[in-house]
């Protein structure tokens, strides 16, 4: 149901009213008075409420009158929002505000409160501060009488000062000197009470703390107020004690002349410590102390003076030297005659200071010389020495007579030594060491074709020599003889001594030697044939061995042969030192070369060239492979077996071609792709079909549609002329089908030669009742392009559902049900209607659809 509703709007003209007044339907009213004013109305008059200024003028026009009632501000030292919200006097300030509709709108005042005693300030609003001397903190509060909180308390004086508070004077203490002055805040006062300084001649840390006199100063020192010393007494300086050098103890006193000690200055009676006390007779010397006098003692010489510095006296007595060369030591402690000496020496007082002498003793036997001091020496043939000695026999040491030396016979050098067997020459006594002889016995040489050092260490036969050499005495010394031997088998010379030769083919050296039976070492063998190139013997005749060629003949001597076999050189396609050491063919070449012992060539076999590998490349290894066409790569030669490395790579077919390397054009492309050899592999190309006519598209491959009022499938593109496959016609336009709501899906089959589909659809209402019209459903329309066969699903919505008044209740057990199609129900409305959906056969409706019209809402609520 659609109901219409008219509205009318009439426009009409009123009378003018005074000012002040306000036009209503019954006529022109007095307007009232506006917010914070009192009256009757606007014309009687409306006056300010006590605490607002202003004035209320009436006027013609809404709201009937100008001006406004404003709030005052609280006066001066009050606080508030306004005056007729209240103003509060501020802290330090006494009053009362109260409003008022005479200016200033408002009665009484605030009135700022003096500073309290012991301060100083305008007043307690603007701050208060303690007087100098005073401390404490006045703070303004709204609180009366006072109108303030806390207070200013005298400072105590400070330390080192008399009295009590800055109140009544801080005088400094006795012994301090300075001023205190009370200030305004802390420490509340300036300056200090220093102590003074102990004065001259006394120490402590300072007056008030006590100061005492110096060391060796006598006097007190007592605190005073009065300046500027701010003491009484003083302290005096105390004169040395006897025996000491004139002058005070704070200057320093000095013992006297041969007195020892130290006098130091000390605190209070009697000002000093130690003594001067009188030094001793210093050592080797006598007499009562050093200022009464000291003699030397007997052996000393010297003198002793008192003095005033180092040990209070100058000089020594010092012990006198035994006299010399032929006695040792000082006198006091005794003097001991030199090695070689005998006698006695005695000390005595005064210069020489000793009595006594020591005299040489004489050399002992077997030895020559004046005396013992001045040197004796062994007899010839005889070996010691004689050393000076101090006491009896005033020697040490002796000359024994020296033994035959070696390779001699006898007693002794002194009595007569003779050479041994073998030895020559003779034994002479000598006074020189270490031997105390001359000349001396020699070993005799071993003779000729012997060995040896000597005859008495033994004469073997020489290498090569056999006999016998035996030591005797006299001259010739020995006796015996040594022979040569013979040469041994396969050699040759004049005997073993002079040397022996290996016969030709033969190797090996014959060495004399000392050892029987053969007297020789060494031996001739048969020399091997010269390998690895012969075999056999070189007595017996040598071959070359195989892939060899030439002659080897036996001669004397290393190489112990002449001639040689020479390698024969690798044959042609083939490479190697030579065919013994192996050849291998080359490259690209296949084939075995074996050495033999056969001319003229000594090997057989031979290396055949290799065919390139088919069917990819052509041509013959050695030479060089060329890859066929359309195939891209390199093969090289190589030694053994496949013979080649590398390969032919088919290349893949230009663009819009395929099948290497026949390419053929793909599918809707014309042309001719032919293989060719080297880059790029390929010539011609494939050209992408235009499209043909009654179709636009940028190419067959790109896709042809049909045009001009024709219609078909795609075109399919192919690979044979046309290169595409379609046909466009004229369409068969079909009775379009309607369907209505059924409550089930429907089908819809695209009839034969149809290629596009027109859908219309429509959404169903929602249900209603009096006075709860139902939605109406929505539409949606397109063209879509088909195939003929294809099949669509069709979901025509229903109507939703209405209610009478009545059937619905707030306990929802009646409910209006929604149109099929998913239409909503509904408990306190109408039901809604279904939508309405086309969608590909077989699939979603909710996540396929082509096309969707959505169903109206339920009257109301639904």
């Amino acid at each position: 149901t659609t109901t219409t509703t008219t509205t009318t709007v009439t426009t009409t003209t009123s009378p003018p009213c005074f000012p002040g007044y306000n036009y209503t339907s019954q006529g022109c009213s007095p307007a009232p008075c506006p917010p914070f004013s009192s009256g009757t109305s606007v014309p009687a008059t409306c006056v300010c409420y006590p605490g607002y200024r202003g004035t209320i003028t009436p006027s013609r026009t809404s709201p009937y009158y100008t001006g406004s009632c404003d709030p005052v501000a609280c006066p001066p030292l009050s606080t508030g929002t306004n005056v007729p919200a209240g103003c509060a006097c501020n802290a330090g300030a006494a009053g009362t505000i109260t409003p008022s509709q005479q200016s200033p709108f408002y009665n009484g005042s605030c009135t700022a409160q003096p500073c309290p005693p012991n301060s100083t300030g305008s007043g307690l609003p603007t701050s208060c501060v303690c007087s100098a001397g005073y401390n404490g903190t006045i703070t303004a509060t709204t609180v009366g009488p006072k109108f303030y909180s806390g207070s200013c308390v005298a400072v105590r004086c400070p330390a080192n000062t008399i009295g009590a508070t800055f109140a009544t004077g801080c005088p400094c203490l006795a012994g301090y000197a300075s001023n205190i002055t009370a200030i305004v805040g802390a420490p509340f006062f300036t300056g200090t009470c220093t102590p003074q300084a102990c004065p001259a001649n006394s120490a402590g840390v300072n007056i008030p703390s006590s100061c005492l006199c110096n060391a060796g100063y006598s006097g007190t020192i007592a605190p005073s107020t009065i300046g500027p010393a701010y003491h009484t007494g003083v302290c005096v300086a105390v004169p040395c004690p006897s025996p000491s050098s004139t002058g005070s103890l704070p200057t320093g006193c000095t013992c006297n002349a041969g007195y020892s000690g130290n006098i130091g200055a000390i605190v209070g009676a009697p000002f000093y410590v130690g003594a001067c006390v009188p030094v001793a007779c210093p050592e080797n010397s006598t007499g009562v102390n050093v200022p009464s006098s000291c003699t030397c003692n007997p052996g000393y010489s010297g003198s002793i003076t008192a003095s005033v510095s180092g040990p209070r006296y100058t000089g020594s007595c010092l012990p006198v030297a035994c006299p010399g060369p032929n006695s040792t030591g000082i006198i006091p402690t005794g003097c001991t005659c030199a090695p070689g000496y005998r006698g006695s020496i005695v000390a005595s007082v005064g210069d020489p200071f000793y009595t006594g002498t020591c005299l040489p003793v004489g050399c002992p036997d077997n030895s020559t010389g004046d005396s013992i001091p001045s040197s004796c020496s062994c007899n010839a043939g005889y070996s010691g020495a004689i050393t000076a000695a101090v006491g009896e026999p005033y020697y040490a040491g002796a000359c024994v007579a020296v033994g035959c030396p070696a390779n001699s016979a006898g007693a002794s050098i002194p009595s007569s030594c003779t050479c041994n067997a073998g030895y020559n020459g003779t034994i002479t006594p000598s006074t020189i060491g270490p031997n105390y002889y001359t000349d001396g016995c020699d070993a005799v040489p071993c003779p000729g074709n012997t060995t040896g050092a000597a005859i008495p260490t033994g004469c073997p036969c020489a290498a090569g020599y056999r006999g016998n050499i035996t030591a005797v005495v006299g001259a010739p010394f020995f006796s015996g003889v040594c022979v040569p031997v013979a040469c041994p088998g396969n050699s040759s010379g004049t005997g073993i001594p002079s040397s022996c030769t290996c016969n030709a083919g033969y190797n090996g050296t014959i060495t004399p030697s000392t050892l029987g039976p053969r007297y020789y070492f060494g031996g001739c063998t048969q020399v091997a044939c010269p390998g690895p190139n012969s075999t056999g013997s070189l007595p017996t005749g040598c071959a070359c061995s195989a892939g060899y060629r030439g002659n080897i003949t036996a001669i004397v001597g290393a190489p112990f042969y002449s001639g040689e076999c020479v390698p024969v050189g690798c044959p042609a396609n083939s490479t190697g030192n030579n065919v013994p050491s192996s050849c291998t063919c080359n490259a690209g070449y296949s084939g075995t070369i074996v050495a033999t012992t056969t001319g003229p060539d000594y090997y057989t076999g031979v290396c055949t060239e290799v065919q390139c590998p088919s069917p990819n490349a052509t041509g013959i290894l050695p030479t060089g492979c060329t890859c066929a066409p359309g195939y891209r790569g390199n093969i090289t030669a190589v030694v053994g077996a496949p013979y080649f490395k590398g390969s032919c790579t088919l290349m893949s077919c230009p663009p819009n071609s395929l099948s290497p390397p026949t390419c053929a054009c793909n599918a809707g492309y014309n042309g001719t792709i032919t293989a060719v050899v080297g880059a790029p592999y390929y010539t011609g190309s494939c050209a992408a079909v235009s499209c043909p006519a009654g179709t636009v598209g940028p190419s067959v491959p790109a896709g042809c549609t049909c045009s001009n009022g024709t219609v078909g499938p795609v075109l399919t593109p192919k690979t044979t002329a046309p290169y595409y496959n379609s046909s466009c016609r004229v369409p068969k336009y079909n009775v379009v089908t309607a369907f209505i709501c059924t409550g089930s899906d429907q089908t819809y089959t695209v009839p034969a030669d149809s290629w596009s589909v027109l859908f219309k659809v429509w959404g169903a209402g929602g249900g209603g009742q009096p006075g709860e019209n139902g939605g109406a459903g929505g539409y949606a329309a397109g063209t879509i392009n088909v195939l003929p066969g294809q099949t669509f699903t069709i979901r025509v919505g229903c109507g939703g559902s209405g209610c009478c008044v009545g059937q619905c209740n707030a306990a929802g057990t009646t409910s209006c049900a929604g149109g099929f199609g998913g239409g909503g129900g509904s408990v306190q409305g109408q039901g809604g209607g279904g939508g309405s959906y086309v969608f590909a056969a077989g699939a979603s409706a909710t996540f396929a659809n082509i096309i969707v019209a959505a169903g109206g809402g339920g009257g109301g609520g639904g």
